[in-house]
């Protein structure tokens, strides 16, 4: 029969950390390079450790998810302003009919506002996770 904890306690949790301070927790998909290159095995033991970790796990994944979206947004950016030019050249021509003219603005209006839409998203997702996690009634804020 397994051992258990006692009563009002926890068994450690288990992750590993880079050289560079990055980290990981056991099954992962970067599991293979742990072995290698200096990687560290630590425990997180008491509630004060457990609160750290998932604080500087939480901000890993800020880091991550703000690296991609700027990466994105460089690319994006790039066709954007490409596809932008594009338009307003043939909105200057004067073989454009003027349901066309009406139809380039409006589209380039709604391009800004999709891009506004866009850049509030990380906000949403992070005031997502401070509700979920600060729910002091218990209560779950989706429905399972």
């Amino acid at each position: 029969m397994p051992e258990r904890n006692a009563k009002g306690t926890f068994s450690s949790i288990v992750y590993f950390e880079s050289p560079t301070g990055k980290i990981s927790l056991p099954g992962t998909a970067d599991s293979n390079e742990r072995g290698q290159n200096g990687w560290l095995r630590k425990e997180a033991n008491t509630l004060q450790a457990v609160d750290e970790l998932q604080r500087r796990m939480e901000e890993q994944d800020r880091r991550e998810l703000r690296g991609l979206l700027e990466r994105d947004e460089a690319v994006f950016e790039r066709k954007r302003e490409i596809t932008r030019s594009n338009l307003l050249k043939t909105l200057t021509s004067g073989s454009t009919t003027p349901y066309e003219r009406e139809f380039i603005r409006e589209y380039l209006t709604m391009s800004q506002d999709r891009k506004k839409k866009f850049y509030n998203k990380d906000k949403e997702i992070q005031a997502y996770f401070m509700a979920r996690e600060y729910d002091d009634q218990g209560n779950n804020l989706i429905s399972e």
